[in-house]
Formats: structure tokens, sequence, C-alpha cells
């Protein structure tokens, strides 16, 4: 076993012998929340596993584990959003946090009692959760009712994405000001928020971000932010790689869109063109994610398609410096039914395709999911999934404010040799 497997295991036996109780860095889940409960697409009622919104005391918890086949966001800018479950369809939406928040980036774990979860911090002295806040990596329990950050405080956690590696240990990118934003592995249980405890598990000279592991693996996979120039005009290109925290091991997989440095398309500040937001297939086999792609409609950050590729696990484990399977990459919009999505108004409008989930757990089969925004008028962000049928099913009202989808998946087929 390597010295960075040694130090890790070390760790999941202290956490392992932690006492699960509350402290004083635990949330009152009732305190000031509001009711925050969503309309599901077919015009009915959620069933509200929260607290109760008329000031009274919060109803007895139901909620010992969560249920459903996938979870989302409820993209409220004024940080009284929340985050839900669902089946499938988007029926039986059932709220899984206590406090309202800016909840964005989020997995249920192995053991679906607890939830790990991404909530941007009051960046502007409102009390409010701030769409603009640096993040904090929140564990969430749902079965005692207990919401609290693990991750360290004046750094940005959970940048692009967060998940479980194990039942008591989760995985993130980080910045915390001294250097490039790297993956990190932390206790469920690391309530003292101290950087020293956690694990360094990436080395790139460029920042990390988007990081995804396949959980009861070692495997993650995310995102490098990598400069690229053509003459004098430089973007961050965005880069794709997979890595494994045990051996140390990471090999490249995609390198963005090789002709395409045009900003042109990208209203917003941020200069990123390349790939974004990776996850694996069940069984570890590609990785699907969102990339930048010219001659289609401007939005905040470019247009964004649903590409896939699979990937070389022996090359991998062989310590390859790349380890995409030459001719694999796909774009998957292509095989989408269409790309025009709902507007506000009634209308509908050309959409980006951002934050995919490869078909894994308990997703239908050969279902990919993801979220569709348009950005015409007032914009709408809302959840969906498609089979390789071309059905297509909202998991969320079509004009409304939701987003970052995923499937509940308890663990991933590991092939290949180590």
């Amino acid at each position: 076993m390597t010295g960075r497997a040694l130090a890790w295991a070390a760790m999941i036996v202290t956490l392992a012998a932690c006492d699960d109780g509350g402290d004083a860095t635990d949330s009152d889940a009732g305190a000031g929340a509001t009711d925050g409960a969503m309309v599901a697409p077919d015009g009915g009622a959620p069933v509200d596993a929260g607290p109760l919104g008329d000031g009274g005391a919060p109803p007895p918890l139901t909620l010992t584990a969560v249920a459903g086949d996938l979870t989302f966001s409820d993209l409220r800018t004024d940080g009284n959003g929340h985050l839900y479950s669902a089946l499938a369809d988007g029926s039986q939406p059932r709220r899984i946090t206590g406090q309202p928040g800016y909840w964005t980036h989020h997995a249920v774990g192995p053991d679906p009692r607890y939830v790990v979860a991404v909530r941007n911090v009051d960046a502007d002295g409102d009390g409010r959760s701030d769409p603009d806040g640096p993040g904090e990596v929140w564990i969430l329990d749902v079965k005692e009712r207990r919401e609290y950050p693990i991750s360290p405080e004046g750094c940005d956690a959970g940048i692009g994405g967060v998940g479980w590696q194990t039942a008591l240990t989760v995985l993130f990118a980080m910045d915390c000001g001294d250097g490039p934003a790297a993956a990190y592995l932390a206790g469920r249980d690391e309530r003292s928020r101290d950087r020293a405890q956690l694990l360094k598990v990436s080395n790139h000279a460029a920042p990390v971000r988007d990081v995804f592991p396949a959980v009861g693996t070692p495997l993650f996979t995310y995102v490098v932010d990598v400069e690229a120039c053509a003459g004098a005009r430089c973007v961050v290109k965005p880069q794709v790689w997979v890595g494994d925290t045990e051996a140390g091991l990471a090999c490249q997989v995609t390198d963005g869109d090789l002709d395409f440095t045009d900003v042109t398309t990208i209203t917003g500040g941020g200069r990123r063109v390349g790939d974004h937001t990776p996850s694996f297939t069940g069984d570890l086999s590609a990785v699907v994610f969102s990339r930048n792609v010219g001659d289609k409609p401007a939005g905040p950050t470019g247009h964004h398609d649903l590409f896939s590729i699979q990937i070389d696990q022996r090359a991998l484990f062989r310590g390859d410096s790349t380890c995409a399977v030459a001719g694999s990459l796909t774009d998957r919009t292509a095989s989408l039914s269409g790309e025009r999505y709902p507007t506000a108004d009634g209308g509908e409008a050309v959409g980006d395709e951002r934050f995919p989930q490869g078909n894994a757990g308990r997703a239908p089969a050969t279902a990919q999911l993801f979220t569709a925004q348009t950005h015409a008028g007032e914009g709408t962000s809302a959840v969906y999934w498609e089979d390789a049928a071309g059905n297509r099913v909202a998991v969320t009202s079509p004009t409304g404010r939701a987003g970052y989808g995923r499937w509940i998946v308890t663990e991933y087929v590991l092939g290949g040799e180590r």
C-alpha cells in the first residue's frame, strides 16, 4: 500500500470510531426556515419532509433516508432554495434540506441517511446564502436532522462538484488562496474544519475543479483549467482527467475542441472554453461531460452540448499520461430529440445542456440526466433525462429554476487490472 493510502486508511479508522452525536456546529434545521416547497411538473404539491413555514414547531421527523431515484436543487437566487429527491418521472418530490440556502452540487451517500452538498455562504452580509459567495461543503444527516459544514473556513470548497468515495469520506475541489485549487478527501464527520485533516489527492500546476468520484472505488474524474493561447489571445481550456486516489495516478481524457478559442459567444465574465462537469457511466467505461461549442446561441458561459468519451482503465493503471479510447468521442446532443426547450414566456429557445449524469445507479436503462438552460428573457433551468430511444422526461417544471440533478448511486463497477 502506498504512503498516501496508508495515511488515508489511518484517517478512516479514526473516523469510524467517532461519535455521531451533535456539537456546536450543528444547525437547527427548523430555525428560521421557510417552506420552500416546489411545484411538481404535473402541478401537484410535493410532500415536504422539512420544517413548517408558519412559525410553529417542526413536524415529527419522518425521513430516515433519502428515497427516490434522483435529487435536484431548487435554484432560488434569494437564498431560500432547497434540495429535493424524486422518482425518475419527477413525481413524489421530497425536500431533504432543513435550512434554506443556495444549494448546488450534491450527492446522496452509499448510506442514504447522509447527503453531501455545496452551499454558497453569505457574501453581502444580508444573512442569506448568496449565489456569488464562496462554497462550503456540508453534510446533511436526514435521520438526525443535522446539517454541518466540513470544509475549512475561508476556503472556496466544492468548486464544480462534490461526491462520496466511501460511506465515510467525500471528495471535492477547494481553493484556499495559497495555490491552485486541488482535489481533497475529507471525512464525513470532520466537524473541526481543520484543513490539516484533509488529504490532497491531485497534483497539477493549474486549478482543479468539477470533481466526481466513483463511489466505492478509488477512481474520480475531474477538470483541470489549463491556459491555451491562439496568437496573442488566451483562454482557459478545461480538460477532463481521471485519477486514482490510492495509487496517486492520473491521466488526461480530453483537451476540449482544439480549434475553438472564440469567446464571442460568452456574455459573462468567465472565459473557460472547453470541457466541464464530467461524470462516470455506471460501469466506469466512459465519462459524459458538457463541452463549449461554437456556432450556437450565446450564453453567459458560451453554448454547451453533451459529449461522451470512453476511457481505458488499464492505461490509467499502467501510469500512462492519457487514457481516452481513440475514436470514441461522441456528441450526445446530436442524439437528443431536439435542443429546443420552453422559455418563461411560453415560447421555445435553443438551450444549453449542463451538468450531465451518466447512466448509473437508479437511472432507467440508458438514461442520461442533465440540466437544460435557456437564456431568453428571464431564462429557465430544468432537469431532464433522455434515453437512447429519444424518450425525454422533464423531472422539474420546464419553465422553472432547478438544476444540478443527480442519480442516486450506491456503487460503481470497477474493471481493468491494477
